[in-house]
This record gives C-alpha cells, structure tokens and sequence, in this order.
C-alpha cells in the first residue's frame, strides 16, 4: 500500500517497532493466503482493468492529511526498472513536493497475472519484511465480496524490552483483506466510476513475557480504505490506527496524475516539478 500513496508511515506508541515492520502491506490493500468467498468480479483474471498501473514516468500527486501532522503534498513516481532476485521490477520513489527530499527507500513494485508483490532488496532486507522475500500487496482477481488472510504469523521476536525484565517481548501479525465493492469516488483529481474499494484490516498483539509488571497486552489495529480506479490506480485511501494510548488518523487523496498517456484534465502531472534540495 502504500501503500501506497502506498506506504504510510505508522507512529506507533508502545508498539513502534511492530507497526514499522508491517507498512509494506499499507496503502495498497493486502495479498497472499487462500480465497475464502467471492461473488462477481470486480476486475477480471489478472489485471485488466489496470487497477495498478507500473510503467516508468506514472507519476501521482497527492493530498496527504494526517491528524497529527496536517496537510502536506506527495508525488509518487516509478522512476526506473531493477533487476531484483533475477526479476524485472519498478521502482517507486515518494518525494515531499515542497522539499524534494524522498519519504521513505525505493520500493520494488512487481505486477504479474496473480497480483501485485513488495519485493525486498536482499536477504537482510527481507528480515525486515517480516522474513518474506515477497508480499502479496493485492491479489487477483479482485472479487466483491471476497475475504483472506493475507499475513498471519506469531511468536516474532519485537526485538525491544518493553517492560524491562530483560526479556524481548514477542509479537503476532494478522491482516484480513476484503473486496467491499465497486464505487464512484470524487477525489480532487476529479471523479472515478467503477473504482474497486479493498479494505485491510491488520493487527498487531505484543506478548509480554510472564514477569511484566504491566496489566494490559499492548494491541494496535490499523484499518485501511483503499480505492482503485481502472487506468488510473489508486485514488483514495483512508487509515485509522487505533493504539493503546490513542488513535490517528491518515488519508490521500489524488489531486493530479500522469500514467502512460493518461493526465488530469486542464493542469496535467507534467507541469510538477519536484523541488531538489540545496545544499545546507
């Protein structure tokens, strides 16, 4: 997700490092594990419709609000091909459109008939990515009405001692992904008919060890509302993350694009430049 738009970046209170592993399923819906229901197809076999277009130059502006942050303005953009374990991939980079400055690493986006993957770099990378060396951002076909797991894993080392008993609490995962529907959806960038609403839900339960001297077991749940308009990708995505001291609130926008021949009607994508920062 990106999600992105596609990989928002979780603040988590107590759970920091929990949230800062599982970003790679944000922003773009979920993926992998088994079909549990489906009922008509919102996009056929593969990907049809081009609800997730990669090709060099696709650039999308966005409206980024956060509840602690504000509003500020992202550009999303595929900026070359990599060769990554012996596979052809785009890369995608954020930048902040006021500074230039890039939000987060490269991000390896691979797309074939079975969905859309994060790849990791390498095997140290892939640590990160909660041991896999690819996840399942979304799977095709999209069905309405289809739900699955799309991660489950327990017994992670979190790597931190929350409590202080020298003890490393440890952790579990669990994103549950569902195709609402189709819907129209009015961004700024304009309105999108037959856009395909995914919802990801994913939670993170720390278990802590038997000497902790704190009552509750730390558990933060992050729901994401993700639409995917046919040519175009993604338009809109909302997150709520509710955490044990409070919440926040997370949501994008598309206020302008260019992919392949596509542009916003009037003021198109091309005339953004993102801003290089000076030296100092």
């Amino acid at each position: 997700m990106y999600k992105g738009g596609y990989t928002p970046v979780w603040r988590g209170r107590l759970v920091l490092a929990v949230l800062a592993l599982v970003t790679v399923l944000t922003g773009c819906g979920g993926g992998g594990g088994g079909d549990s229901s489906g009922e008509t197809p919102a996009a056929g076999g593969g990907d049809p419709t081009n609800l997730y277009p990669l090709a060099v130059g696709n650039r999308w502006i966005w409206q980024k609000t956060n509840s602690v942050s504000g509003v500020s303005t992202k550009i999303d953009e595929i900026t070359r091909l990599a060769t990554v374990q012996g596979t052809e991939v785009h890369v995608l980079q954020r930048r902040d459109a006021m500074t230039g400055q890039p939000e987060y690493g490269e991000e390896l986006r691979l797309k074939t008939d079975a969905g859309v993957f994060e790849l990791a770099r390498s095997t140290a990378a892939a640590d990160l990515l909660l041991g896999l060396r690819r996840i399942e951002l979304l799977r095709f076909p999209l069905k309405a009405g289809m739900s699955h797991v799309a991660l489950d894993q327990t017994g992670l080392d979190l790597g931190s001692d929350l409590d202080g008993d020298g003890v490393n609490e440890r952790y579990a995962v669990r994103a549950q992904v569902t195709v609402s529907g189709v819907e129209t959806v009015t961004v700024p960038a304009g309105t999108f008919p037959d856009a395909v609403h995914v919802v990801t839900v994913v939670r993170e339960t720390v278990t802590l060890s038997r000497s902790s001297p704190l009552a509750a077991t730390p558990t933060s749940t992050t729901t994401y509302d993700d639409w995917y308009a046919p040519g175009i990708g993604l338009v809109k995505n909302s997150e709520l993350s509710v955490y044990p001291s409070g919440q926040e609130r997370d949501s994008l926008e598309l206020i302008d694009y260019r992919v392949g021949d596509r542009v916003k009607p009037g003021v198109s994508a091309t005339s953004w430049t993102v801003v290089s920062p000076t030296d100092g």
